[in-house]
């Protein structure tokens, strides 16, 4: 008598489900994480500007000593800034970093031995100035300042000790009395954008030391 083999389709198991499904998710979330990642989150940016010229301001307004890292040596600071570093010296950096998107926090002269000049308070390697660190923001972006006449280029923010005057570009033109500007304007964008525009994000400072952010450019006061 013959035996009738009973033909059954094999299919998945409760485990093998469950490995499946976890895979799944899992990829899912990797990619959801990386395109999160990818997104260009200018507010955000734009906010860790703000946070590091905040921090300049207030070291200058309460004349915060500097510790020399190295040597140990605490002295009293002429100001402290934001430099945007330049090509020569973003490709100085060890790896080279984007010059239109990075930074240099530091500290300007050695009040006690070099004493603080009127003039020539930018970043210079070759003065006494010091660099705290280096801040690389998101290569997409870029900083610029359109309040320095025909050219936008963003160079340098500094506040002085002790009543955290401020100068950009190297220039202090802030004050009550026309025709000075009793504001300062740093964009932040997305390279080779239009500003103002959902890119744009305006970094504005104002003489009477209040630093905000906008969507447009700052108020006049």
């Amino acid at each position: 008598m013959r035996l009738l083999k009973a033909n059954f389709k094999k299919g998945f198991t409760l485990i093998e489900i469950l490995i499946v499904s976890g895979i799944t998710i899992f990829l899912t979330l990797n990619l959801i994480s990386n395109v999160i990642r990818s997104r260009l989150n200018i507010t955000e940016v734009a906010r860790i500007v703000v946070s590091d010229i905040r921090t300049a301001q207030a070291n200058a307004l309460s004349s915060k000593q500097y510790k020399d890292p190295i040597t140990g040596l605490v002295t009293y600071r002429c100001g402290y800034g934001l430099h945007k570093l330049d090509s020569s010296e973003s490709a100085a950096q060890n790896p080279p970093v984007p010059a239109n998107s990075s930074y240099f926090i530091f500290v300007g002269r050695d009040a006690q031995s070099s004493g603080c000049p009127a003039a020539n308070n930018a970043y210079q390697s070759s003065q006494d100035m010091a660099v705290v660190f280096t801040r690389v923001l998101d290569s997409r972006l870029e900083l610029l300042s359109p309040t320095t006449g025909n050219n936008p280029r963003f160079d340098d923010i500094y506040f002085k000790v002790p009543d955290g005057k401020i100068f950009i570009n190297n220039l202090h033109d802030l004050g009550p009395n026309p025709p000075r500007k009793n504001k300062v304007q740093i964009i932040v964008r997305k390279i080779g954008v239009n500003c103002p525009s959902s890119d744009c994000v305006y970094i504005c400072v104002y003489a009477s030391g209040k630093i905000e952010t906008r969507s447009n450019v700052c108020d006049p006061l």
